[in-house]
């Protein structure tokens, strides 16, 4: 079953980030320079909340407890110590809101992912992993 966060166009400035919370998932939303991206909010090294993290080059992720990088746009990994990437959500622009999408049995895109699904192979403890 989907779910969707809807949240007013002008909530998030270009070049920032917020945090939601649906259906027990916390997701960060980041407005960029070439439009708008959600994705899982904690770092899969340790669980640290990214939207305190920094973003570098309007496309990347900082964790603030490690030093983490992920890219925002797909959510891989790009700096350790962080090895597994960050879920992402569907993003689309309907008038004047942001609507992301979540679905209840997405998988988590963890590694050894095939065909978009890692099918609980990849540890994370995320979606019954």
């Amino acid at each position: 079953m989907s779910k969707q966060l809807n949240i007013p166009i002008g909530d998030i400035s270009i070049g920032k980030k917020k945090r939601f919370e649906i259906s027990g998932k916390k997701i960060t939303v980041y407005h960029l320079q070439d439009g708008w991206f959600a994705l899982d909010d904690e770092c899969t090294h340790k669980g640290a909340s990214l939207v305190q993290g920094v973003i570098i080059d309007d496309h990347i992720i900082e964790c603030p407890r490690h030093g983490a990088r992920f890219d925002i746009k797909t959510g891989k990994v790009l700096a350790l110590p962080a090895t597994h990437p960050l879920k992402t959500y569907k993003v689309l622009v309907e008038g004047d809101e942001v609507v992301v999408m979540i679905e209840d049995d997405e998988c988590c895109g963890g590694s050894g992912a095939q065909d978009g699904c890692c099918g609980g192979q990849c540890g994370c403890g995320k979606n019954g992993h």
